[in-house]
Parts: structure tokens; C-alpha cells; sequence
């Protein structure tokens, strides 16, 4: 929960969240931004991405191209 947690928090006020460091948050999303690019051509992640990655068989804060 807490990494969607901070991924919707990214994704819909462009902030990160205080109570984890934003290092950490800023892998997370960085891995969401290379897997909806290479499922949805997205450069920007949306929900409506996130939900679809979440929906088929990807962890979407991997950073794997496997």
C-alpha cells in the first residue's frame, strides 16, 4: 500500500511524501515511468497507467526489461 500510496501522491499533486525518504520514492517512480513507457508509450504516468500495469502481470515500479 505504501508504495501506491506514494505513487498516487506523485502522480496527482506532484509531490513526494514526507513520511518516506524521497530517494526511495523517486526509484519507485522511476521504474513506473520505464515500464509505462515501454506498455503504454507514457512519459508521464497516469493513473489510468497504473491501474493497466497493475492489471497485467508487472510490478510496476520494476526496473527490469525482462
Amino acid at each position: 500500500m505504501t508504495i501506491l500510496a506514494c505513487l498516487c501522491e506523485k502522480i496527482l499533486r506532484g509531490k513526494w511524501m514526507s513520511c518516506i525518504p524521497f530517494q526511495v520514492q523517486q526509484y519507485w517512480y522511476a521504474g513506473l515511468i520505464l515500464q509505462a513507457s515501454r506498455h503504454a508509450n507514457a512519459a508521464f504516468p497516469e493513473l489510468s497507467d497504473l491501474r493497466v500495469l497493475l492489471a497485467i502481470p508487472i510490478v510496476p515500479v520494476s526496473h527490469s526489461t525482462a
